[in-house]
C-alpha cells in the first residue's frame, strides 16, 4: 500500500461488527461508507463528502420493479453494503435491501429477503450474469 493523504473528517460510524461491510472503496480515489443512517461517497481527489442515501425515515422507490416493495422501509440500519457498477446496495438487521444507481436520482429497488426475526443481511456481492 501506498498512503498519499489522510483525513479525519469524514467520520463513519459502524452499527455492526463486520466492518468490511460497510467501508467499500471502488478505486484509488472513491470511499463509500456509513456515517449514521447515510451512506456517503468520500472523494480523495476533491476532499468532499457527499451523502448518496439517507434511511433514517422513510425510503422507499421511485421506479417500479417486478418483486420491489413500493411501500419501502422506516429508519433501516444498515448491516452491509455493496457498490459496484454504478449500484449501491444496502442491507438491513431486519432483512431490508436497498439498491439505488448511483446515476439516478431516488431508490431503484426495496425488498425483504426475509420475514424472520434474526434475518440480518450480512453480506451482498453485486456481479452480472450472463444473459
Amino acid at each position: 500500500y501506498e498512503f498519499r493523504k489522510n483525513t479525519r473528517s469524514v467520520k463513519s460510524t459502524i452499527l455492526h461488527f463486520q466492518l468490511r461491510n460497510l467501508v467499500w472503496a471502488t478505486s484509488k480515489h472513491d470511499v463509500y461508507l456509513m456515517s449514521h443512517y447515510s451512506v456517503l461517497h468520500w472523494s480523495a481527489l476533491s476532499g468532499v463528502d457527499t451523502e448518496l442515501m439517507n434511511v433514517q425515515g422513510h425510503v422507499a422507490p421511485k421506479e417500479k420493479h417486478p418483486g420491489s416493495l413500493l411501500e419501502g422501509f422506516s429508519q433501516t440500519k444498515v448491516s452491509t453494503m455493496a457498490v459496484k457498477d454504478n449500484l449501491l446496495v444496502a442491507g438491513g438487521f431486519q432483512g431490508e435491501l436497498i439498491c439505488k444507481h448511483l446515476d439516478r436520482e431516488g431508490i431503484s429497488f426495496c425488498c425483504r429477503t426475509s420475514h424472520d426475526d434474526n434475518a440480518l443481511t450480512n453480506a451482498i456481492e453485486i456481479f452480472n450474469t450472463s444473459r
